[in-house]
C-alpha cells in the first residue's frame, strides 16, 4: 500500500488540487492521510450548488470517507518517515510545516503542485522538491509541466445524435448560465456538435474538459 500525506488549504474548490485530490482517492493501492479534509470533494457534502460552478464537473462524487489526522499525529508520522509521498496540492495557497517535511524528506519524495492560472514560478521550492507548474510557459528544467485532468468515469460512452450546431452557454454571458443540474449541462453538450469557449487567465481551462468528456468539439472565440 502506498502512503501519501497531501497537504491542502482545503477551504474552498481549487481545481487543480482537487482533480489531484480525487485521482488519489480512487486509485488502488493508495492510502491518502490528511490534516485538512476538502468536505466538498464527498458525497455527503449538501451545499454542491453552492459551490464556485455550482459544484459541476468536480465535486460531490467521493463515496469514500476522508483518512483526516490531527497535526501532532501527522508531524510523528512525517519524521519516521511513514509516507512514501508528500504533496502539496497547491503550494502557492498552501505551504504549512513544509520544512518539516523538508528536513525529512528527500527531493523526490515531496510533490509541489502550483495550478495558479499566472506562470509566475515559485523557485525556492524547485531545490528540495519536484515542482509541477499549470500554465507553464517557459522552457526550463526545473519544474515538470502538468494540466488539469477530469475523472474517466465522466468520459460519455455512447454520444447521442447530435440535434444543434452549437451549445447553449457561452463563456462570460452570464444570462446563458441556465443550468442548475449538471446532467441538463452536460445534455446540452452532447447533443450539440459544438461547444464554445475561449481562454480565460490561462488556455488550459475546466470547461474545455467538459466539452470534450461529452462528445462535443470546443469552439475557441478567441
Amino acid at each position: 500500500m502506498l502512503k501519501v500525506l497531501f497537504l491542502s488549504k482545503a477551504d474552498r474548490p481549487d481545481y487543480l488540487c482537487d482533480m489531484i485530490y480525487h485521482g488519489l482517492k480512487t486509485t488502488e493501492g493508495i492510502l491518502v492521510e490528511e490534516v485538512n479534509t476538502p468536505h466538498y470533494m464527498y458525497s455527503y457534502y449538501m451545499a454542491q450548488s453552492a459551490l464556485y460552478g455550482k459544484g459541476f464537473t468536480m465535486y460531490c462524487h467521493l463515496k469514500s470517507y476522508p483518512t483526516c489526522i490531527p497535526l501532532p499525529e501527522m508531524k510523528r508520522r512525517v519524521e519516521k518517515k511513514y509516507y512514501d509521498f508528500v504533496i502539496y496540492g497547491s503550494v502557492h495557497r498552501f505551504e504549512k510545516y513544509y520544512d518539516l517535511i523538508s528536513a525529512h524528506y528527500s527531493k523526490d519524495r515531496i510533490i509541489t503542485v502550483d495550478g495558479e492560472d499566472e506562470d509566475r514560478l515559485e523557485l525556492r521550492f524547485t531545490s528540495n522538491s519536484t515542482y509541477y507548474k499549470r500554465e507553464l510557459s517557459v522552457e526550463t528544467n526545473l519544474v515538470e509541466p502538468i494540466n488539469f485532468c477530469i475523472p474517466e468515469s465522466l468520459i460519455v460512452e455512447n454520444v447521442p445524435a447530435k440535434t444543434k450546431r452549437v451549445a447553449h452557454i457561452v463563456p462570460g454571458e452570464l444570462s446563458t448560465y441556465i443550468f442548475d443540474r449538471v446532467e441538463d449541462y452536460y445534455r446540452d453538450y452532447q447533443t450539440s456538435i459544438f461547444g464554445i469557449t475561449r481562454k480565460k487567465a490561462g488556455w488550459d481551462c475546466l470547461r474545455h474538459y467538459e466539452i470534450l468528456l461529452n462528445g462535443c468539439i470546443p469552439y475557441f472565440i478567441d
